[in-house]
């Protein structure tokens, strides 16, 4: 899988960059909550550089959903195209969890 690491596991956290400065989680919420439920918002705002948010799903395939959707389309808002990628926030699988599989050499 495209997203997958050897020592990481999936996450399912997309990253929304380049946000215009104001943008609103309501926003956020109607622009993604058709692709599975979300778990969480957080917008970081910037005085510098455009806003961005994390967008937390419940489901791993809710988030690859919405990166692919997004990645075929042009989504703007107020004048700002927005980036929708996985997040790199991944969180680190202790060995004991790991499975000995082709991802995880044991």
């Amino acid at each position: 899988h495209e997203f997958r690491s050897r020592h990481y596991e999936e996450n399912s956290t997309i990253h929304v960059g380049n946000l215009p400065n104001g943008t609103l989680s309501l926003k956020i919420n109607k622009l993604f909550s058709g692709f599975g439920k979300i778990e969480l918002i957080t917008l970081k705002r910037s005085y510098k550089e455009n806003e961005y948010a994390l967008v937390k799903f419940a489901e791993v395939k809710s988030a690859l959903a919405a990166v692919k959707y997004y990645k075929t389309r042009n989504l703007m808002i107020k004048g700002s195209y927005l980036r929708v990628t996985m997040s790199n926030q991944l969180r680190k699988v202790p060995y004991s969890m790991k499975k000995c599989t082709e991802d995880f050499l044991c």
